[in-house]
């Protein structure tokens, strides 16, 4: 768009700015005052008309840059926009020119002479802050449309009646506590093992039996030497019998001294080391002494040996064992159960067929055939069993249905599901389970393209249009909001039509 600005000096009047602006061709042409000095002589409001007048003769726009305020009044009388600087008029779009029409001599003569009062008006607002306000008005009037159009015209529920399928199936899946991830279409289940680790002790009465002897035999034994020499036999020393699988043993109980020559005797007391009957060595059984001294003497008792005696007393029994181990690990089992259930969580369940017992550690406080009336046992155990959780087998459930089904049934949460047989445990602590599940699967419908089917149709063959739209649709209920429309007249109903905005239309599925 072409320009021109026109600088005034103080001796500039009417006559010469009109001159000057009918010698300018310029689209636009803005007349400056100066800032400084005497004013020109345009200081009324027929000397800014005529000014006026002849740029819009000229098809131009007119612009004042001046800071007077007697000549900033008369410009917005007429509607001339004015500016501080002239870089001020290039950052907004203006217009000045007058209408064609308008007829500017036909006005009263007597407001060109003498003005009406001015009223000063407010500055208008800067371009940056009208254009968002103009927005946000623009905004909320179309927001105050919508509601209002909302709240006016009515609304619809359309509840669709499918066609449900049966879907059943015979399952089998295998709980493996080694798996980290499941494969559901493939019957592969990740479980959990859950552990817990224990220790307890018990006490059991011994019913074994063991003779314990309570007097030691006793006799004597005479030396015959058998060289040309004196020889000692200290006290202690060993001798035994040497006729039988189970040789006895005693000891002498004085120093022997055997005087020099062959033949010589001594004889000397001796006792039994082990107490019991066994002792009672009849005469002539005891022939050896241990030691060195063995092969310079003879060894042998005149007469039997007496006194040997034993009691019947209580001893542990091997069944003792078996018997305190059996009652402990019944306890800890029962008590582990306990635990185990503890650390279960929603819909988890112990299948006890998996319980395995580990025995970290076992003390007896006496072995089989010691003497005791009483058996102490203690024990560590660590048990474990796989947890069954029924949130993820209805997960594998659901999904088998699903595929089975296809992608454009939707399945319910509930199903029904039948254990064929009880679980069953192989090897590496898997189990293996054997179900029988059904469900009433339910179409998935296209939402929106029964929304435009439904929109402006006669309410009296909508439920036709929807069971011809989809085979399985068996009928379709319309309810209107407000509900006043639901309770017309029956010859009203037939001219009924549902709204023609497909966005006031509801669709729901029927459970």
């Amino acid at each position: 768009m072409k320009e021109q600005v026109i600088h005034l000096s103080s001796h500039d009047d009417v006559d010469t700015v009109r001159d000057r602006i009918g010698r300018l061709q310029a689209d636009r042409v803005l007349v400056v005052f100066p800032q400084t000095g005497d004013p020109p002589k345009i200081n009324s409001l027929l000397h800014l008309r005529l000014i006026h007048r002849q740029t819009s003769v000229l098809g131009a726009h007119l612009g004042i840059v001046t800071r007077n305020d007697k000549v900033c009044d008369l410009a917005q009388a007429l509607r001339i926009p004015v500016f501080n600087a002239v870089e001020d008029s290039h950052a907004l779009r203006w217009r000045s020119r007058l209408p064609q029409w308008r007829n500017w001599r036909s006005e009263n003569p007597s407001n060109l002479l003498f003005p009406p009062t001015i009223r000063k008006t407010r500055k208008p607002l800067p371009r940056w802050l009208t254009l968002p306000l103009r927005v946000g008005l623009f905004a909320v009037a179309v927001l105050a449309v919508c509601v209002l159009i909302a709240l006016v015209l009515p609304s619809a529920t359309l509840t669709i009646h499918p066609i449900e399928q049966p879907v059943q199936a015979e399952l089998t899946f295998l709980l493996d506590s080694n798996r980290t991830q499941s494969d559901f279409l493939a019957g592969e289940l990740a479980s959990q093992l859950a552990t817990v680790e224990l220790a307890d002790q018990v006490e059991v009465a011994t019913t074994g039996s063991i003779e314990v002897g309570t007097a030691r035999a006793s006799g004597e034994v005479t030396f015959t030497n058998r060289t040309d020499r004196q020889v000692i036999v200290p006290a202690g020393s060993a001798v035994r019998s040497s006729d039988s699988s189970t040789p006895q043993r005693f000891v002498t109980q004085a120093t022997a001294i055997i005087p020099a020559g062959t033949g010589s005797l001594a004889v000397v007391p001796i006792l039994a080391v082990n107490a019991g009957p066994a002792g009672n060595v009849a005469a002539g059984r005891i022939n050896r002494l241990d030691g060195a001294l063995g092969e310079q003497v003879n060894t042998l008792n005149l007469r039997a040996t007496t006194g040997g005696e034993t009691i019947t007393a209580p001893a542990v029994a091997l069944a003792d064992v078996e018997r305190a181990t059996q009652q402990l690990l019944t306890r800890l089992q029962e008590t582990a159960q306990t635990a185990l259930q503890g650390q279960l969580q929603a819909e988890q369940t112990l299948l006890l067929e998996t319980l395995q017992i580990e025995v970290l550690a076992s003390t007896p406080s006496h072995f089989s055939g010691e003497q005791a009336d009483r058996l102490g046992l203690e024990m560590r155990v660590q048990v474990s069993a796989v947890v069954q959780d029924a949130a993820q087998i209805r997960q594998a459930v659901l999904a088998n249905l699903q595929a089975q089904a296809g992608e454009q049934w939707v399945l319910p949460e509930t199903l029904q599901v039948e254990e064929l047989s009880a679980p069953q445990v192989q090897a590496n602590r898997q189990v293996r389970l054997s179900l029988r599940a059904q469900a009433q699967s339910t179409p998935q419908f296209n939402t929106a393209q029964i929304q435009q089917v439904a929109r402006w149709q006669a309410v009296t063959t909508l439920s036709a249009q929807m069971v011809a739209l989809d085979p399985n649709i068996s009928a379709a209920d319309l309810a209107f909001s407000p509900a006043f429309l639901n309770q017309l007249p029956a010859p009203l109903q037939s001219w009924l039509r549902t709204p023609w905005l497909a966005w006031r239309i509801r669709v729901q599925v029927a459970e």
